[in-house]
């Protein structure tokens, strides 16, 4: 997907106040982190969206894991969340942990398989991980987990 694509296709009808989009599956498009900061802004103007599959698209970085956060505040309906396949690496999943698992959200089904993940640490506090999410689905497959997540989950 190209950035003029983005840039005066979808994120300007993504903006507007009669889009209606439930479903947004970019996987494999490879924007990167400069069309995610895009379309990311244009994505939050959109309250009835409810999956949305971002994987695979060369996104990395605490930048990301912001707008991703972002999203997630903002459009409070999301039940889908695909990121798989983005290195995102340790530090911006375990922010994106934290706003899943402490401060909430309502995520039935996350893909987060194959984002370089080796730990992950929710807070500051490891104790206060809590299964707040309605999860019906969760893949962590691809990553090389350490014993930090593994431990967490068992105590779920």
């Amino acid at each position: 997907m190209s950035m003029k694509l983005l840039g005066k296709g979808i994120c300007p009808y993504l903006k507007q106040t009669n889009c209606i989009l439930n479903h947004l599956n970019i996987y494999g498009c490879n924007i990167g982190n400069e069309g995610f900061l895009k379309l990311s802004d244009a994505v939050v103007q959109n309250h009835s969206l409810v999956i949305l599959n971002i994987g695979s698209n060369s996104i990395s970085g605490m930048q990301s894991a912001n707008a991703i956060i972002r999203i997630l505040k903002e459009c409070f309906n999301i039940l889908d969340l695909n990121i798989s396949s983005n290195n995102m690496g340790n530090l911006s999943m375990s922010r994106i942990f934290t706003h899943l698992f402490i401060q909430g959200a309502s995520i039935c089904n996350l893909d987060i398989s194959n984002c370089g993940i080796t730990q992950i640490q929710c807070g500051t506090d490891n104790g206060r991980f809590k299964m707040g999410l309605p999860l019906q689905s969760f893949n962590f497959s691809g990553n090389i987990l350490k014993q930090t997540l593994t431990t967490i989950m068992q105590d779920l």
